[in-house]
Formats: C-alpha cells, structure tokens, sequence
C-alpha cells in the first residue's frame, strides 16, 4: 500500500557531473558531524545528493578514530535530502536544511538508531521513517499470513486489519505535515503523499463521477507539490510526481500529454530553477520516444519553450541543434497536413503529392543502393498490390539523384504501377519537410493528406489501415531473411 513503502524510497546510488545544477536556497558555511558506530578509522564515506530521482556525489569524508567524519566547509552547498553513503553501498539520508548539527548512528541498522543533535528536522523526520518501518513490517507479516490462509473468516479479518492499518498511516502522515507545517520535512512528506480519492457527489452518474474522480485527483496530484521550494529539487519528489501524473494519470496520447506538461509547467514557472527543471525532464522524457507520433510532445515543449527563447540558459550552439531538430520535425507532426512535394516522374513529369486521389497515401522515401531498401520496397509492392483497390496509393520519393540508377532498380524490381518520382532538381526540401536522414522512412496520410502514421514498418501501415477502414486486424508480414547489412542507410546529402 502506498503509505508503506519501503522506508523512502528504493535507490540505486549514481555517480555523475551534475551539469544542470539549480540555484538554490543555499549555506554560506556548514558543520557536520557523522558518529557512526560500526565505522573504521580510515574508511571512505560519501557525502550524496538528490538532482530529481537520481543520486550524485557531492563530496567524500574520511572516517577517523570511533567512526566520527566531519564535513566541513565556507563554499555554497544546495539545501535538500542528501545521503551518507559507507562503504558497502550501505547508507542513510538525512535532511539538510540547517547548517550545523550531528547525526549518531550505527552501520548495522542506520534508521532505528538514528539520532540527531541540532537538527529538529532529521529527529521529527526519522521519527516518521521509523514509523512506517514499524508498520511496514506489521503488514508484511499480514500479508505472509494470508498466503497460506484458508479460512474465508480469517482472510476477512485480516484484509480488514490491513485496510486499518493503511488508515493509521495514512493519518499519521497527515498529523505530522499539520504539526510540522512550514517545514521541509512536511513539504517533502506532503508534496510526496497520493491524494485521498474524493466520494461522488450525489445526482451524478457512476460515468460522470468517476470522470469527476478523476479529475479532481489529477488536480490534487500536482496541487500538493510545493513547487515554488527549490529544495524539493534535491530529493525525488518533484521527478517522480511528474512521470507518475504524465505516464500514469494521463491519457496516452499526444495531445492530452501536452495538456498536462502545459499543468506542469504552469505551476512551475513561479520558480526559475524548478521551471528549467521542468522543462529539461519533460522534453527530455519524449526528445527520443519510440512511440510513433509521441514526438509531437518534444515539438511542442522545443518550439514554446527553447525556439521562443524562454530557455535563456542555453548556450548558443546548443540552441542551434534544438532548432535544427525542432525545424526538421515541426512539419511532420502526426494529424498535421503534410507538405506538398512537386516531384518529376520516370517519364520527366510533374506529379504532385496532394493532388494524388486516394483514401490512403503511403509516402516512402527509399534509395536504390539502401540493403534495407531492397528488401523492404519489394514487399511494400505486393502489399500495395494486394491493397490499392482499398484505396491505397503510394508515392515512391527516390531519395538519390542518378536517374538511371533509379530507373534500373524500377525496372528490377517491376516497379510500374504505383507513382515513382524524385526531386532531381533538388527543389523540394523533404530532407527537411520530411525528417529524412536514413532510408527508407515511410509516411501514412489520409484522404485530406493529413498525417496519421509515421516512420511506420509495413506490419503497423496494414495495422493502422485495418483499423480506419473496421477490418480484422491483419496477419504480421513474414520478415525478411537476416543478413550483415546495417539496417538503415544514412542518406547522404
């Protein structure tokens, strides 16, 4: 159950350059004292940081006699959770929001010997952790009882007892954000908590209820964040909300992905260091998606945010790949009409892409020496065969400019019936227009030659054909036999 994870969060320890570090609330100077039982004279530690939900090296301590390190300094250090990680990967957080205090503990069980001296935040705040380990483990053992429970009485009391104890944690949790409201810990537990799912009102329907539900609790799910505190940056809270509401609470489409970066970024913008954190972990969680059309949200996010010029931290060979990306992208949105390509055919004559009449038009971008090509357009043939009297069109963009070439790799391959053509003038820009840096890429337009599928393979064209036209959906195309070819062409241009 959620108020009984294990004691924080389950981390993985990363080493790396922070290099999108945020201004922060910070110390001019701080004073440290770690006494940890079970410690070596002469042992490495690690101080660590949270950067979202990953894990940094901030600095490293030496153990001297009794297991006593000290960490000490007058430079600038980012106030958040941070860890004191010993040798092993054995470690413990501690908050650090004040700049002097001491921590005793010992290697063996860090968290229930936990105390701190000079840091009213670490004693409330292992008091909490120690808290939910206590119930954790009640409810483990529940859980284990059931396992091998036959009794239908028994595994009633026992569910019962668990939703109870899930309700003691629950309002444990919210009395120590009330009692210690204005704290980082509160904002931390707070900002971290899942909403409770409010009761429908009464009149409405069970449809617009849970719709309602819904609603309300995607709101609660960012309203809890405190994101005007720049703390929250050093601790996973602010990274783990947000993937959790876009991948978990939104609908999984394009567009509705926007709505809720477009949330997002709303409430974040109060705060410059929480906006540019934002802003990199969302587009950078779509910059490369493989799911087709998702990169619509990196559009999106590229063009208000970096091209308009509200990224002001962005150097300027940095801005000028984005917008490279961003221009090269921009015109081959999925639901966008696609551009017009004015393209001479084998016969020396101009054939235009929207004036090409048909329910379906696959437009393909191939070259005749790509490996992967000649496997693959002679399959994209038989299919168009097989489905033109659907209304399936297909117009073949050679991608290279020897005309004789092309004309043999046609005449090969018996490529006549559907529309060949290439830009041998070089007028046409579908490099660009197109996204085309490797062959083949293979476009699906609609009757109104808007684009519904991109860099598609032939099983997903028959796929989302099949389903615009209510037929069952189709057999896999059998693939082609491996060979040492790479598979894809880059497109030399």
């Amino acid at each position: 159950m959620k108020g009984l994870q294990q004691y924080w969060f389950l981390l993985i320890i990363f080493f790396g350059l922070n290099t999108a570090a945020a201004k922060a609330v910070e110390f001019e100077s701080y004073d440290l004292t770690f006494k940890v039982k079970g410690l070596n004279a002469g042992d490495t530690c690690m101080i660590a940081y949270y950067l979202g939900n990953k894990q940094y090296i901030r600095d490293t301590v030496i153990a001297g006699p009794g297991g006593v390190a000290s960490y000490k300094g007058n430079k600038k250090v980012d106030q958040g959770l941070y860890l004191f990680v010993m040798p092993g990967m054995i470690y413990f957080e501690f908050i650090f929001v004040e700049p002097k205090f001491t921590i005793e503990t010992t290697k063996e069980d860090p968290v229930a010997n936990f105390k701190a001296k000079g840091s009213s935040e670490n004693e409330v705040f292992y008091t909490y952790l120690r808290q939910l380990q206590a119930k954790q483990k009640t409810m483990k053992d529940l859980q284990a009882s059931l396992a091998s429970e036959k009794d239908s009485a028994k595994i009633k009391a026992t569910n019962a007892e668990m939703v109870k104890i899930d309700k003691e944690v629950k309002t444990f949790r919210d009395e120590q954000i009330k009692l210690h409201q204005g704290t980082f810990f509160a904002a931390l537990v707070k900002s971290s908590a899942e909403p409770e799912v409010q009761s429908i009102p009464e009149g409405m329907s069970p449809e617009e209820g849970r719709t309602w539900q819904l609603v309300k609790f995607r709101k609660a799910l960012l309203d809890q964040v405190d994101w005007n505190d720049d703390r929250l940056l050093r601790s996973p809270v602010i990274q783990n909300r947000m993937k959790e509401y876009l991948e978990k609470y939104t609908v999984d489409h394009p567009d509705s992905l926007i709505v809720g970066a477009e949330a997002i970024m709303r409430r974040a913008e109060n705060h410059p260091d929480v906006f540019k954190f934002c802003l990199i972990t969302i587009t950078n969680m779509y910059s490369n998606s493989k799911k087709m059309c998702f990169d619509k949200v990196y559009v999106h996010m590229a063009g208000t945010y970096y091209v308009s010029g509200r990224a002001t931290w962005v150097d300027s060979t940095q801005m000028a790949k984005i917008k490279d990306r961003y221009y090269r992208m921009i015109y081959n949105d999925c639901d966008r009409k696609a551009v017009d390509l004015h393209m001479k055919n084998l016969n020396n004559e101009y054939v235009d892409l929207h004036k090409v009449n048909a329910k379906f038009t696959i437009v393909c971008f191939w070259a005749y020496d790509c490996g992967h090509c000649k496997k693959e357009i002679p399959q994209l043939y038989e299919f168009y065969k097989e489905y033109r009297d659907k209304g399936v069109e297909v117009y073949a963009v050679s991608t290279k400019e020897d005309i004789p070439k092309w004309k043999e790799f046609v005449e090969e391959k018996g490529l006549h019936d559907w529309i060949n053509v290439a830009d041998t003038e070089n007028k046409t820009q579908f490099r660009i227009f197109y996204d085309v840096y490797s062959t083949p890429v293979i476009y699906l337009l609609d009757e109104e030659k808007n684009i519904i599928g991109k860099r598609l393979d032939l099983d997903n064209i028959k796929k989302i054909i099949h389903y615009k036209l209510g037929l069952p959906e189709p057999a896999p195309t059998p693939k082609p036999e491996p060979d040492t070819e790479k598979p894809k062409t880059p497109d030399q241009h």
